[in-house]
C-alpha cells in the first residue's frame, strides 16, 4: 500500500514487527481474514493521521479568548469620562473669563451683575482734629472757618471724596508680541455713590470710549486710584452715561462702602466767596492737591472746540491739566462744582472754570434713568444775526429770532411762529440768543414752562406755555 505523504508517526507504524503467535498454531487464514486485516489497518492509519490533521490546525488557530468585564474597569471608564468632561468645562470657562480681557470678559460681566462683591478700598483712618473739631471722611457737620484753618479742615471732610483716573491703551508692536499698556491720559473724579458710580469730564475719558454709547474701546482700559499711593487701582466695568457737550461723564467700579461727595445747595453763591479745589494737576502724581481761590464769576459761557458749556463757576483757585473732572468745594467742605477748564495764555492768569453742581446733578439723574443726557428741546431754528444791536434798529426787544419752527415740535404745539422773537423763558429775560439753550437746560423734559414771544408780525407780546419735549 503506498500513500502520498507518510508522517512519522504513520512510519513508525508500518515499521513495527508483526506478532507471532506463540500459542498453539492456528489454521491457515483464510483469503477472506487477510483481507479484513488489512482494512482494519488501513482504517485506524487514516483515523489517527485525521487526528494528528485536526491537532495541528488547533494549534494554527487559536481560540477566542473569553471577554471579562470587572467593576474595577467601570470605574476606571467613568473616572476617565468626568475627567474629560471637567477639563472641557474648565477650559471653556477659563476662556470666558479671559476674552476679550479679564475686565471685560462675559464671566466678568456675570459676576458683576449677580454677585454683591463687598469691597473696602480704603485702609482705617483717624480722626482728623483741626482747630479743636473732629474731622471725619463725609463728615456733614458745617466747619467753622477760622482763618488759614480752612483748607486742611475741607480736605479732612473731602479728600476721600476725590480720586484719580487713568486711561490707557494696549498697544502691540506687532501682531505676535504682547500688548504693552500705555497711559494716553490722566484726571480726576469725584465719588458719586456707595456703591461705586463716580462723576468726572467727558474728556478724561474720550479717548477709550468705543463706537458704541456707553461702551468701552477693547483696546483701551480706565482706572481709578482711591488713595495717593497709587498701589492699587480698581477697573471701570460700565460706562453710565456720558455727554460731549456739557463735558461730564458717569463711571462705575465693582467696589463697595465708599465715600460720596455731599452735594451743597448752592442757591446763595456769591461772588467773592472762598472756595477749594482737590484734584491732580499735572498727573497722578500730585493726586489729591489742594488748592484755594474765591468766586471771581458766576454763570460764565465758555467756547471750546465748537462747543459752548453754559453756566460755569469762575474760579481763582488754581486748576491744572489732571484737576479735570476735580471737585471745587466751598468752606463747609460741600461740592459746588466740578472742574472742568482752566484758560492757558500768557494773557491770562488764574482763570479756572468748574460746571455748576445744578447742572451736574441734573445730566446724572438722566444718567442713570436713561443711560445718556436727554435735554429738553423746544423745537426751533434761532438766526443768530439778531443782536441786541438789531433789536435797537428795528425798535423790537431784545431775544432769540424765530427762523423756522419744526413741524411736530412743542414749539409748534404752543402756537410759537417763524419771525417771533423770544423775550422771556420761566420768567427769565433773553438778552442773546445762547441764553435762550442756557434757560431751557435749567429744565427736563416734560416741564411746563411759560415763553413769551414778541409777534413782529403784528407787534404783540404773547405768553405761551410749552410742555418740553425730549432729545432723542
Amino acid at each position: 500500500m503506498e500513500f502520498d505523504e507518510m508522517t512519522r508517526e504513520e512510519q513508525e507504524l508500518q515499521a513495527l514487527p508483526e506478532e507471532t503467535p506463540t500459542a498453539m498454531p492456528d489454521p491457515e487464514p483464510t483469503q477472506e481474514a487477510e483481507i479484513d486485516y488489512e482494512a482494519e489497518i488501513q482504517r485506524l492509519k487514516a483515523a489517527y493521521k485525521e487526528k494528528r490533521r485536526a491537532e495541528r490546525q488547533q494549534k494554527v488557530t487559536p481560540q477566542e479568548p473569553k471577554a471579562k468585564c470587572g467593576w474595577g474597569r467601570v470605574f476606571l471608564g467613568v473616572l476617565l469620562s468626568v475627567s474629560i468632561v471637567f477639563f472641557l468645562l474648565a477650559f471653556i470657562v477659563g476662556a470666558l473669563a479671559l476674552y476679550p480681557s479679564p475686565e471685560r470678559s462675559f464671566a466678568a460681566k456675570v459676576i458683576s451683575k449677580y454677585v454683591a462683591v463687598v469691597q473696602d478700598p480704603y485702609p482705617e483712618q483717624n480722626d482728623v482734629q483741626i482747630g479743636g473739631e473732629t474731622v471725619k471722611p463725609s463728615d456733614n457737620v458745617n466747619i467753622q472757618v477760622n482763618g488759614d484753618i480752612s483748607a486742611s479742615a475741607v480736605y479732612a471732610k473731602a479728600s476721600k471724596s476725590v480720586v484719580g483716573i487713568e486711561v490707557r491703551q494696549m498697544v502691540s508692536t506687532t501682531p505676535w508680541s504682547q500688548a504693552t499698556e500705555t497711559v494716553v491720559s490722566q484726571g480726576s473724579g469725584v465719588i458719586y455713590s456707595v456703591d461705586g458710580l463716580i462723576l468726572t469730564n467727558h474728556h478724561v475719558i474720550q479717548a477709550a470710549l468705543g463706537r458704541t454709547q456707553n461702551t468701552i474701546d477693547s483696546n483701551y482700559k480706565i482706572v481709578v486710584y482711591f488713595n495717593t499711593d497709587l498701589t492699587e487701582y480698581y477697573t471701570v466695568t460700565e460706562i453710565v452715561g456720558y455727554d460731549a457737550d456739557n463735558d461730564l461723564a458717569l463711571i462705575r467700579v465693582n467696589a463697595k462702602g465708599l465715600t460720596p461727595a455731599k452735594f451743597a445747595d448752592v442757591g446763595s453763591l456769591e461772588v467773592g466767596q472762598p472756595v477749594i479745589a482737590i484734584g491732580s494737576p499735572g498727573g497722578l502724581q500730585f493726586m489729591n492737591s489742594v488748592s484755594e481761590g474765591i468766586i471771581s464769576g458766576l454763570d460764565r459761557d465758555i467756547t471750546s472746540e465748537n462747543t459752548t458749556v453754559y453756566e460755569l463757576i469762575q474760579i481763582t483757585a488754581a486748576i491744572n491739566p489732571g484737576n479735570s473732572g476735580g471737585a471745587l468745594l466751598n468752606a463747609e467742605g460741600d461740592l459746588i462744582g466740578i472742574c472742568v477748564i482752566k484758560i492757558v495764555s500768557e494773557s491770562y492768569e488764574g482763570m479756572g472754570f468748574a460746571i455748576h453742581v445744578d447742572t451736574v446733578s441734573r445730566i446724572v439723574d438722566s444718567f442713570i434713568e436713561h443711560g445718556k443726557y436727554v435735554k429738553p428741546v423746544l423745537g426751533v431754528e434761532v438766526d443768530t444775526r439778531y443782536t441786541p444791536e438789531e433789536a435797537g434798529e428795528q425798535k423790537w426787544p431784545t431775544g432769540a429770532y424765530v427762523a423756522n419752527v419744526t413741524a411736530g415740535s412743542c414749539a409748534q404745539e404752543a402756537g410759537i411762529r417763524p419771525k417771533d422773537i423770544i423775550c422771556e423763558v420761566g420768567g427769565e429775560k433773553i438778552v442773546k440768543f445762547s441764553q435762550l439753550r442756557k434757560f431751557l437746560l435749567r429744565h427736563n423734559p416734560g416741564d411746563s414752562v411759560v415763553i413769551k414771544v414778541f409777534r413782529t408780525t403784528t407787534g404783540e407780546y404773547l405768553d405761551l406755555t410749552v410742555v418740553l419735549h425730549a432729545s432723542e
